[in-house]
């Protein structure tokens, strides 16, 4: 309400706002943002390779050069981040708002994700392909999941300054 002392019929707002503004603060969901922030980083990586060994496994890197394997890599990292952005995000959130973060949502989800990205890549009739971006979007969802639930899966609740 701010400092509206001496008015008829307001509350005096003085001393409302002590906590200090300065420092860390102590509320989970800061410690949450920054672990998810670090995991939606990380957890495209693992989606990168689990296809790199599925290319590395069909022989299908052998003959080109480093160069190439790095590049193509970097531009499939780019295109996981945004699709971890645009569809893990909202999903996590929603998860997380029905607290549901745990492993087998993480690897159902992001099961479901790779599924959803393969026919979105044309693979309607190619299983293998399915199952590879299943298993992709899988182990990329349990990557963040390992990195975030040490702090979402706690019992403990912060009870506030």
């Amino acid at each position: 309400m701010g400092m509206r002392r001496g008015r008829w019929k307001t509350v005096c707002a003085r001393g409302a706002n002590l906590a200090p503004s300065r420092g860390r603060s102590a509320s989970p969901l800061d410690v949450v943002t920054g672990r998810a922030a670090i995991g939606f980083l990380v957890a495209p990586l693992a989606a990168i390779a689990v296809l790199f060994l599925n290319d590395l496994i069909g022989g299908r890197q052998a003959g080109f050069p480093v160069v190439t394997i790095v590049g193509f890599g970097v531009i499939a990292y780019l295109v996981a981040a945004f699709l971890t952005a645009a569809l893990g995000i909202p999903i996590f959130l929603v998860l997380r708002h029905v607290n549901l973060v745990r492993w087998w949502s993480a690897l159902l989800s992001g099961a479901a994700i790779g599924v959803l990205v393969a026919l979105a890549f044309g693979a309607v009739h190619d299983g293998v392909a399915i199952i590879v971006m299943s298993a992709a979007g899988a182990a990329s969802a349990f990557v963040f999941w390992l990195i975030v639930a040490p702090v979402t899966t706690r019992n403990n609740r912060w009870r506030g300054p």
